[in-house]
């Protein structure tokens, strides 16, 4: 029976994340799920946590569904004025340069090969950070889930040159909120917006990489320098 680790958040409003300091921060939190087949992640700041359940599903039967977007709720995002009267799990990015989430993962085995992420996001920018997960040591192997002039761009780098997938739709830095939705399968990636059809990555490389973090909005300071990520950090609410 695969073991499953959730953590329950409090309201998150605005996520500001300065540089190298927060590297060594192992107090941000995420709305996690894992398990040996899904991941579904809602990132949050751990300096707002006021609570932390840990548990382990024995409900878990390991099939992987991917017929729906997941219901996020009253998906809302102001300024910390306004916490009190927004809805759960909508944290707001952008505020500083280096703004970003870090999930940190107790288990380091987690299953590279077959994973699901599924999240919401609003932006009127065509630029940004949406998700990383990579050797971070040099960032030669990664995955990338950015948006790029308005659409929704994955990339995937082993050995050698990335694979990409842009995702045909409408622009989705409209203001409005954008339902993302993505299985990873073996070599194959499926990838959702909305209620828009599916759309694939084939012969997708294995890629070593730091399995116990992942970053969400953006990187630290440090990282974008040295290594030249020139893709500006998410500006708008996930």
């Amino acid at each position: 029976m695969s073991r499953s680790v959730k953590t329950n958040p409090v309201n998150i409003r605005e996520v500001i994340n300065d540089p190298e300091e927060f590297e060594s921060n192992d107090l941000e939190q995420s709305i996690v799920a894992i398990d040996a087949t899904t991941l579904n992640v809602i990132p949050t700041t751990g300096s707002l946590i006021e609570s932390a359940e840990r548990k382990d599903d024995d409900d878990d039967d390991g099939t992987t569904y991917f017929s729906t977007l997941t219901d996020f709720g009253p998906k809302k995002c102001g300024s910390n004025l306004l916490a009190k009267n927004d809805g759960e799990g909508a944290a707001r990015y952008g505020i500083a340069e280096a703004s970003h989430s870090k999930l940190n993962f107790e288990d380091d085995n987690l299953n590279i090969n077959q994973f699901k992420i599924e999240f919401a996001f609003r932006t009127i920018l065509p630029n940004g950070m949406l998700w990383v997960w990579a050797n971070y040591n040099n960032y030669t192997r990664y995955f990338f889930l950015n948006i790029i002039n308005g659409l929704l761009q994955l990339q995937v780098r082993g050995r050698k040159e990335p694979k990409i997938l842009i995702y045909k739709s409408n622009k989705l830095n409209d203001g409005k909120w954008h339902d993302i939705s993505m299985l990873k399968k073996g070599q194959e990636i499926l990838l959702k917006v909305d209620h828009n059809p599916v759309q694939y990555l084939k012969d997708v490389p294995n890629v070593k990489l730091i399995r116990k973090r992942m970053y969400i909005g953006g990187v630290i300071s440090k990282h974008r320098k040295q290594f030249n990520l020139t893709v500006p950090s998410f500006s708008g609410c996930i």
